[in-house]
């Protein structure tokens, strides 16, 4: 199930980049074999929560913490993935807002990350004094609860027209020597940052404009490494319109300069998350915003035609409104979801074993 690492790796020694999402007018049907996977419900009433992420831990028989955001309410909430039901307040008091213009939805801290073991990036793409910013906060050793000031460092965007209006679905990954950041809505173009990581602290993000990007590619959202192997491709996913179309994109960019090297077209509605699993597949998160009934989980897999780079996306776990993934050190996925209606705590804590 590694076809997407090889398919890069020929592209990435092509001397041209591959942008087969704007000659390719249909995608192969989506196949559903959710039935083959088994979902475990660990957290109810939640708050819109998103932005899972694991720990890094230089103790291999540590249990996994796993923290995310119950961004809803403004905080960010810990559990251990050998006891999930059992969540901590880490960090409170945090801003929230409306997912976009007209949505009665309320949002706040999007997208988590580690700059270290101890020190935790939020990420909500909201504006402060004109500025959009990541905060850094230095994670305590006993169980004290942060607040929103308790912030060590912030990362500032560049003042340009990033800037405009909140991000919908920022969002943000961790690489060895430098973060990932996308902001975007309906009412921008949208743009994707690198800072490099230096001193444990996220410098200040520069802009990585996508060279020879369709006009579809306008409003990034999850982003995802590929794994690191000869070749790693920053994975970005772009959302599309939030309406009913199957318009989403899938980006695979260089990091060092932002080029395209591929983009593909999944065939769903609205793509805000990307993850890989362990044994190296591409899963991603349809947020489906006008048709909820038609969202989840899926695995992109490999469905070339006439030899042309193509994929056609398998549904794995049906879920309304599907936010953040993430796998753990067992290979067991964990999915935040919002649930349908607005602002009435439905969001939920998904477990789904299987064969990834």
């Amino acid at each position: 199930m590694k076809w997407m690492s090889l398919l890069l790796v020929a592209f990435a020694c092509s001397s041209e980049l591959a942008t087969s999402a704007d000659k390719q007018a249909e995608f192969p049907p989506a196949v559903d074999e959710s039935a083959q996977y088994k979902q475990e419900v660990l957290l109810k009433k939640l708050d819109n929560p998103c932005g899972l992420v694991s720990r890094p831990s230089a103790d291999k028989d540590a249990p996994q913490e796993i923290f995310f955001s119950e961004s809803g309410a403004g905080r960010v909430l810990v559990f251990g993935a050998d006891r999930p039901r059992a969540t901590q307040e880490v960090l409170t008091g945090l801003k929230t807002h409306e997912l976009a213009q007209d949505v009665e939805l309320r949002v706040g801290p999007w997208s988590l990350g580690f700059v270290t073991p101890t020190k935790l990036a939020v990420w909500d793409g909201v504006p402060r004094d004109g500025v959009k910013q990541v905060g850094v906060y230095v994670l305590p050793t006993d169980d004290k609860v942060l607040t929103a000031d308790d912030v060590e460092h912030v990362a500032e965007l560049p003042k340009d027209d990033s800037q405009i209006g909140n991000s919908a679905f920022p969002g943000m990954v961790m690489g060895e020597t430098s973060a990932y950041l996308s902001s975007g809505s309906a009412e921008d173009i949208g743009t994707i940052f690198k800072a490099a990581l230096v001193a444990n602290q996220i410098s200040s993000p520069r802009t990585l404009t996508p060279s020879k990007q369709s006009s579809d590619m306008h409003w990034p959202t999850g982003l995802c490494l590929s794994p690191p192997t000869k070749t790693q491709f920053l994975v970005a996913a772009y959302v599309g319109d939030l309406l009913d179309k199957r318009d989403s994109r899938v980006a695979f960019l260089v990091p060092a300069n932002g080029e395209v090297a591929l983009e593909l077209v999944p065939g769903l509605f609205d793509v805000v998350g990307l993850a890989y699993s362990p044994s190296g597949q591409l899963y991603a998160i349809d947020f489906a915003w006008h048709k909820e009934k038609l969202g989840g989980i899926y695995r992109l897999d490999d469905a070339r035609l006439d030899g042309r780079p193509a994929c056609r996306a398998v549904k794995i776990a049906n879920l309304v409104r599907p936010t953040s993934l993430l796998f753990d050190a067992s290979g067991a996925m964990y999915v935040t979801a919002f649930g349908t209606g607005t602002n009435a705590k439905r969001g939920s804590l998904i477990k789904i074993t299987g064969e990834f």
